[in-house]
């Protein structure tokens, strides 16, 4: 081999470990660009049109006040952040809001976040599944089941047209069927987006994120990690290990340009503030 050749296939060889992986390559194509234009913190609120499909569900389905509440202070948080998208993250969604958060799944979340400056009132959550626990599927006939679940991956798909993300965190592993022989409550959906809302151990890995359209008109971007229970109820080998590792620098990846943006924003913020007579008045 001549050493031109050589020369060429030694760049060809450092282009491809230095290439960005489908992660990387949202982070810098999509989720810095939208914070660098984000002037202002722009909320996700209660009356929100957002939840006008979960408000007809919960109408449907006749949801009680704290899983309704639940769901709407979960995902109230500010727009352009990636929207964390679980499946079924606690058993105590009935509960009110202050002791449902200390389920172990948003417990972990959350110190997740807070290890960043963040917290869970910042950072939009929505469950693939909204609205209904595994206790709940499993109390209804077995013929109500999948189509109860559905009538759920229906309004969560609605709601995200309606916010249209431009990134979604995916930290559920469950709408592809991949639990259906250990967990009878949860099939593969039917519903396409739901299925491609998914992820998977070897997906959060490999730093991989796809395209998903919502709609006609509005395509999203899904970066793929895992249910934070695959690192929770661990047994301490090394691969569960590796898994804890990859999960969380997936949520340092994710969510530490959106704590710096909103650590810039706070500080530009407190410019506008200027003294008069001992307290402060904003210009």
């Amino acid at each position: 081999m001549a050493p031109y050749d050589i020369d060429i296939l030694t760049a060809s060889i450092a282009s491809i470990n230095l290439r960005d992986t489908q992660r990387q390559h949202v982070i810098k194509t999509i989720l810095k660009p939208a914070l660098q234009d984000a002037s202002h913190a722009d909320y996700i609120h209660e009356n929100d049109d957002c939840f006008n499909p979960g408000r007809k569900l919960r109408k449907a389905l006749n949801i009680k006040y704290e899983p309704w509440n639940n769901f709407v202070r979960l995902l109230c948080g500010i727009r352009h952040f990636p929207i964390l998208l679980l499946q079924n993250p606690t058993n105590k969604h009935d509960k009110p809001y202050e002791e449902m958060i200390t389920c172990p799944t948003i417990q972990w979340i959350d110190e997740a976040l807070q290890e960043l400056g963040l917290s869970l009132e910042l950072v939009p959550i929505l469950d693939i599944c909204s609205l209904l626990s595994t206790a709940d599927i499993q109390a209804l006939d077995y013929r109500s089941r999948q189509p109860t679940i559905e009538k759920s991956y229906d309004m969560v798909e609605e709601t995200l047209k309606i916010l249209k993300p431009s990134i979604i965190s995916v930290c559920q592993c469950a709408t592809k069927g991949t639990f259906y022989k250990t967990r009878s409550a949860w099939g593969r959906a039917e519903n396409e987006t739901a299925r491609a809302l998914c992820s998977s151990l070897r997906d959060l890995e490999a730093e991989c994120a796809s395209e998903v359209w919502l709609g006609d008109d509005h395509k999203t971007w899904a970066v793929k990690g895992c249910h934070p229970m695959r690192v929770i109820y661990q047994d301490g080998t090394t691969a569960n290990k590796a898994t804890e590792r990859h999960l969380k620098q997936m949520i340092r990846d994710m969510y530490g340009p959106c704590a710096k943006w909103w650590k810039e924003y706070q500080a530009r913020k407190d410019k506008k503030m200027i003294p008069v007579r001992n307290r402060y008045e904003r210009i």
